[in-house]
């Protein structure tokens, strides 16, 4: 196949190679013999390197050059090339094609040759080029891509590589070797196969840490721990019980995410209060809430005496004030949802009274629940009472609004010990 391509291009090229001065009729041809008008800006080339080519046996006195008569050093390789394959080149003017005896006595190889003998030899490179980048394109790009994977191998004495790639071909199990990797350590080797699967990751890449769970926990911690600097766990209760840790979860679930207890209790896939506070899996809202709610009534009294200790002071300022919560839907059997009124303007919804006690500096002492037709003003002469005989503050400024210190309650209260009492003036 070589010596065929390769006739096309000597066909073309070779006429113009000679005996340089020695043969009587053998001229240099003129740029006008080009075979194509491509082959001019050849032709200043071939004059130069072509004169070694020369037409084998059938022309007495024509011999093969000798290296030496090359022009330049670059016509040595060429001479190599030309004095092999130019017996397939023809002497011009003759008109005659010259094959060699050394051609396989093929026809249809000097068919194609003798065809080819009359196009020039950019047109042929064109051809080759395009051949060449035809079959590049098949195997690059219409090749099937198959995944690489590294196999490595522990038989030797130093573990090795192997780049491969596998395959199945006609019900059999195939392998492609594209490369070796030797001189690492088989724990590089390993992370190298792991890479190759897919299961590394550089340093810094964003899923090299996948986040498979996200849960609310510095708030919580925070809160829980706010709570227990304060004393609020022991002055619940003496003892840590896990009613005790619940009612915890309520305080700071209530700071944390304003809602009910119900909504409260959902929240324990979001967040870790409950699992700070000894409780794990799912919340049951009977269970961690209203049960120990319950608790917590029993333990009123006893929690606000504590905190009076701590927050109450003889001959300082007692705040009192009372508000209202109103109601949706129906209740039966409450002896404190009532109709009454309403300082949120809800006057077709049913309420409670609830009324609190707070230190000067507002911090919260004692709170009661009363049912929702309860006035304001009949409030007031019991909590003075509990202020000064349950929390033994004796001496105290007892301080409300003008709908609480009337002049009913004044007339009550007035001569009591130890009592003093700011309010409101009421118009005339």
């Amino acid at each position: 196949m070589l010596p065929t391509l390769h006739f096309a291009l000597c066909t073309s090229l070779v006429p113009l190679a000679h005996a340089r001065g020695s043969d009587a009729g053998h001229r240099y041809p003129t740029t006008r013999q080009a075979c194509s008008p491509l082959c001019i800006p050849h032709f200043a080339l071939c004059t130069s390197l072509v004169p070694l080519a020369h037409a084998r046996g059938s022309d007495a006195g024509h011999r093969y050059p000798t290296t030496r008569q090359a022009c330049s050093p670059l016509c040595i390789p060429h001479f190599a090339l030309c004095t092999s394959l130019a017996p397939l080149a023809h002497a011009r003017g003759s008109n005659r094609i010259l094959f060699s005896k050394s051609l396989p006595n093929s026809w249809f190889i000097k068919s194609i040759s003798a065809f080819l003998l009359f196009i020039c030899s950019h047109t042929l490179l064109i051809i080759v080029l395009t051949i060449l980048s035809l079959y590049a394109y098949h195997v690059a790009i219409l090749k099937p891509i198959r995944p690489v994977h590294l196999e490595i191998q522990t038989h030797r004495a130093n573990p090795v590589g192997i780049l491969r790639s596998s395959f199945r071909q006609e019900g059999k199990v195939m392998h492609s070797n594209h490369g070796r990797i030797t001189g690492l350590r088989l724990e590089q080797l390993k992370l190298i196969q792991a890479a190759f699967a897919g299961e590394a990751l550089p340093k810094g890449h964003p899923d090299a840490l996948p986040i498979l769970q996200s849960r609310e926990y510095g708030a919580s911690r925070a809160a829980l721990q706010l709570a227990k600097e304060l004393e609020l766990d022991r002055a619940l209760y003496s003892r840590p019980e896990p009613w005790v840790n619940d009612l915890l979860a309520m305080v700071a679930g209530r700071l944390i995410y304003q809602g009910s207890k119900l909504s409260l209790s959902h929240q324990w896939p979001n967040t870790t209060l409950w699992e700070q506070c000894a409780v794990q899996g799912p919340v049951d809202v009977q269970v961690h809430c209203y049960g120990p709610m319950d608790r917590l009534l029993e333990r009123q009294v006893g929690i606000q005496k504590a905190l009076a200790r701590k927050h109450l002071q003889e001959g300082r300022l007692v705040l009192y004030d009372i508000t209202s919560s109103y109601f949706e839907g129906e209740y039966e059997q409450s002896e404190l949802v009532a109709f009454g009124y309403n300082r949120d303007g809800k006057r077709q919804q049913e309420q409670m009274v609830m009324g609190l006690i707070c230190n000067q500096d507002g911090c919260p002492v004692g709170v009661e629940v009363f049912a929702g037709n309860t006035q304001d003003a009949s409030t007031v002469p019991a909590k003075i009472k509990e202020v000064q005989e349950r929390y033994g503050i004796k001496k105290l400024i007892f301080v409300g609004d003008r709908g609480m210190i009337t002049q009913a309650n004044y007339e009550k209260v007035k001569d009591w010990q130890g009592l003093w009492t700011i309010s409101a003036l009421t118009a005339c």
